[in-house]
């Protein structure tokens, strides 16, 4: 189906926050009346005005969309992604009697930013990707939609299932495609038995961007109270003799 997304370099742990936040712009749209359209057709055969006639709009519950949302979790637990930098998407599975929902979501790439901030979920643009119909793995585990348990399926549940894609001598990429149900409290985890590649959607591969990561120099932090406990260690003094400041912590 028709993927579309936001790509998300963060902390696997915030997939869950980003989903939620994705589910706010789904529950905005508006699905096509298409009962309406066929109502306004036959009116202009007739040559009836209904210009005064509102219909009422289409109640949906929140939430609606929910069993469409997906995230894609695209580096192997095996390679080191070190500083918050793991790649993932969450977005919409669409098939053709969702498929409306695409041009709603890119229309809203260019609405007024909710948040300005560079790594808020709401800077990224959707984007779309065609996925193939695979054999996969499944796995699913219980979750409570929090933060405890965001890091167990992180930590405990994909690497589980990680070993056993590699103990079944899966070709290519190995990535985690994740869908939560809230009312069910359960989380569906999925990994493609083949085209692993497709899955990456034109990204690179794992091994290849971990090595494009700069690794964070923890000296140059500006955190209160940094700046005392590297001068009383010696290390970021502004003095020529390396001496350093006096004060307490």
């Amino acid at each position: 189906g028709v993927f579309v997304h936001k790509m998300i370099v963060r902390d696997y742990a915030a997939s869950m926050g980003a989903v939620r936040i994705l589910q706010e712009d789904l529950d905005s749209i508006q699905e096509p009346d298409e009962a309406e359209e066929d109502g306004k057709k036959e009116n202009e055969e007739l040559d009836l005005d209904t210009t005064s006639v509102k219909p009422a709009p289409k109640a949906r519950p929140q939430g609606y969309f929910a069993n469409l949302t997906y995230s894609i979790f695209m580096d192997d637990t095996d390679v080191t992604v070190g500083n918050g930098m793991g790649r993932f998407c969450s977005g919409v599975l669409l098939d053709p009697t969702t498929l409306f929902i695409k041009d709603k979501l890119l229309e809203t790439n260019s609405f007024v930013r909710r948040n300005s901030n560079e790594d808020d979920f709401w800077s990224h643009d959707y984007t779309t990707a065609t996925l193939p119909s695979v054999r996969a793995m499944i796995g699913t585990f219980p979750f409570t939609n929090g933060f405890i348990s965001a890091l167990l399926h992180q930590y405990k549940v994909w690497p589980a299932m990680m070993k056993l894609a590699q103990e079944r001598n899966i070709e290519g990429p190995i990535v985690i495609i994740t869908r939560c149900d809230i009312d069910k409290s359960m989380c569906t985890h999925y990994i493609p038995l083949e085209q692993g590649v497709a899955f990456l959607m034109g990204y690179i591969d794992s091994a290849t961007y971990a090595k494009s990561i700069p690794p964070i120099n923890y000296l140059d932090i500006d955190l209160p109270g940094i700046e005392k406990v590297k001068s009383m260690f010696g290390f970021g003094s502004n003095s020529d003799d390396g001496s350093s400041d006096d004060g307490e912590l």
